[in-house]
This record gives C-alpha cells, sequence and structure tokens, in this order.
C-alpha cells in the first residue's frame, strides 16, 4: 500500500524534491512540509515568504536557517524565543544579539517571559556610544537604540534595575515620561527626573503634563511615582515656574484620588495644613474632602480631618465621607454623632457604621 500524500509530506525521509512538489500542491500539505525536520533549508526559505500560517510554522521548525528564524521573528517573537535552537545559538554566540534584527529584538523585548540575560545584552549592545564615525552611523545608532531600549521600557515586566541603567544611560532622557510610569520604577530613579527633564536648564513642559493629566486615576502609576510627585509640587520652588505650573490644589486632589496612592503619601498630604502658611492659595476643602474618601486613609488621619473644623462651623460634605469610610474608629464617629450641629440624617448614616458606638 503506497503512502499518502500527507504522510509523505510529514515523512523525514521523503526526498528534498518531492517535498518542494507537495508543498506546492496545497495548504494543508505545505504546513506538513513546513514541520518535516527533514525539510532542506532551501526549501525552509521558500516556504518562510508564505502566508502567516505556513510562516509560524517555518519559524517553529529547528531545521530552520538562522536567518530566516530572526527574519520571522519579528512577527512570530514568541515561536522563536522557544524554538530549541534559539536557545542554542544563544548559548553558543555571545554575540548573537548583533545578528538579530532590530524589528525582531523589539519583538522579543516586549514578551513578559523574555530572559533577563537577553534584555541584559541589549542594554549593553545599546547603551554603548558608538565610536566616532560619520553622523549617518550616528542618527541610525541612535534611532536603532531608541527602538530597542523603548521596547525594554515599555515592557511591564522589566526589572528596576535595567529601567536604573537605562535611566543613568546617554539615552535616558528620551524614556522619561516610560520610566516615570512604569510599575517597577524605584525612588532612585524618579529622583533623577529633574535632571532627565533638565529642569535646571529649561521650564520643560512634559514634566509639567505629567503633573497635569498622566497620573489621572486611569493611569497605572506606582506609589513610588506618586510620592513623588507629591514631592516635586510641595516643593516651594515650584511656584517659581509660573508659565506651566498646574494648580496645586487640583493637583494634590488628583493625587488624593489615584488608587495606588500609599497612606504614606497620604500621610503627607494630611499634614500639609500645619504648614498653611506657605500655601496660602490651596483650597483645603477639597483636600480634605479627598482624603476623606481614599480607601488608603488612615484613622488617625480621619481623625485630624474631624479636629481641622475650625468651632461649630461643620463642613456636612466632609462629614458625611468620614462617617462613611471603613477606618472610622468608634471615637470618631461618636464624635460625628453628638455633635450639635450634625443634623440627624447624618447621625443615622453613623449608627449604620459597622463600628459605629453604642447608644448611650
Amino acid at each position: 500500500m503506497y503512502p499518502t500524500r500527507e504522510q509523505q509530506a510529514a515523512d523525514a525521509t521523503t526526498s528534498p524534491k518531492l517535498l518542494r512538489s507537495l508543498a506546492h500542491q496545497s495548504f494543508e500539505l505545505a504546513c506538513l512540509v513546513a514541520q518535516n525536520p527533514g525539510t532542506p533549508p532551501d526549501l525552509l526559505r521558500e516556504l518562510g515568504l508564505g502566508c502567516p500560517p505556513v510562516r509560524q510554522i517555518i519559524i517553529e521548525n529547528p531545521k530552520t536557517p538562522r536567518d530566516i528564524l530572526f527574519n520571522l521573528g519579528a512577527e512570530f517573537p514568541r515561536q522563536l524565543l522557544h524554538n530549541p535552537v534559539f536557545s542554542l545559538l544563544w548559548l553558543e554566540h555571545p554575540n548573537l544579539i548583533d545578528e538579530i534584527p532590530v524589528a525582531t529584538l523589539m519583538s522579543l523585548l516586549g514578551l513578559p517571559e523574555i530572559p533577563i540575560s537577553l534584555v541584559e545584552r541589549a542594554v549593553q549592545r545599546y547603551q554603548k556610544l558608538p565610536h566616532a564615525g560619520s553622523q549617518s552611523n550616528w542618527q541610525k545608532w541612535r534611532e536603532e537604540a531608541q527602538q530597542v531600549l523603548g521596547a525594554i521600557v515599555q515592557n511591564p515586566g522589566t526589572p528596576a534595575p535595567i529601567l536604573q541603567q537605562i535611566a543613568e544611560g546617554p539615552l535616558g532622557k528620551y524614556f522619561r515620561l516610560q520610566l516615570f510610569s512604569h510599575p517597577h520604577v524605584t525612588r532612585g530613579i524618579l529622583d533623577q527626573l529633574p535632571r532627565i527633564f533638565e529642569l535646571e536648564l529649561t521650564d520643560d513642559p512634559d514634566f509639567y503634563m505629567l503633573l497635569n493629566s498622566r497620573f489621572s486615576p486611569y493611569a497605572h502609576l506606582s506609589g513610588n511615582a506618586l510620592d513623588w510627585i507629591f514631592d516635586q509640587v510641595s516643593d516651594l520652588r515650584f511656584s517659581l515656574k509660573k508659565h506651566h505650573s498646574p494648580d496645586r490644589s487640583l493637583t494634590y486632589c488628583r493625587l488624593i484620588e489615584h488608587p495606588n496612592t500609599s497612606e504614606q503619601t497620604l500621610e503627607k498630604l494630611a499634614l500639609l495644613e500645619q504648614n498653611a502658611v506657605f500655601y496660602p492659595s490651596l483650597d483645603w476643602t477639597a483636600i480634605r474632602r479627598s482624603l476623606a474618601q481614599h480607601p488608603h486613609t488612615s484613622a488617625s488621619i480621619l481623625a485630624q480631618l474631624i479636629e481641622s473644623e475650625p468651632g461649630q462651623q461643620v463642613d456636612l460634605i466632609l462629614w458625611e465621607r468620614i462617617a462613611q469610610h471603613p477606618q472610622a474608629s468608634p471615637q470618631i464617629l461618636q464624635e460625628i454623632m453628638y455633635h450639635p450641629a450634625v443634623p440627624a440624617q447624618l447621625k443615622n448614616l453613623v449608627m449604620t457604621h459597622p463600628n459605629a458606638p453604642s447608644s448611650p
């Protein structure tokens, strides 16, 4: 009984001539030939120009020539990374990264499972300034470096030490916004941003764009980044920058509204009112109300907010938010409940709180 065409296309002992013929007969046969370990490199190279499903099978074949693997890697980086030949090549050739096209390297560096050794090698390769040469060579290196390092910075899995290297490198300023918003950014990296933004030299509008919009409640900023924003905006020298400077009250309220703002930063914000003389234009009512709504606001801050109410004047909106806060202590709730200026509706709300004091 003669083998079927499908069996011949998958058989590693089938002659190259027959494999070539079978590959051109149908899509299904081309896929079988593409994954056949006996398919010769020249035919794999030819099939690598075919439709996407065939190209994907080609890049998974350990017999595929290196140059074809690297060219297809831009489209199928995960398949390239998991091809056993790629791991062997990486171990045997320390300078293999120099052979990988920039487009493929960028795709690889965007994978969550990318090996840290490959990331480190890419940083080493593109952190070093090129030797003196023509302007065109310098421009080409800078463009490639921006693309490769940018792919690393944009990967949310990139660890902090790698981000630190890029921030300290000659091209750090090109990634300032990505560094700022990276989930693994450290305070050490953030403290370099004034230098990266060249704030001592120019009133960089990008920096103020961060403060105005990039840390909205819908952005995925880390607690470190949000704490850094607070310190920058609270610096009294900040008010000297009139051209782009955002409204401090609005900035503070946005900080307080962000779900990733830490308790430490909220404590700093609550203490600001003790230095109100230095911040005469702040809208303390808006700031206090925002603090009373954040889930990380501690009982001590809530108590401070109650105490900051002057005399018999009660901000009922603020007190209502405090009365509903999960961290409100029995003592705080009792103070609200028995205050003479508190209406019955708010007293009833206090009684629904799990920490509500017992009736006298």
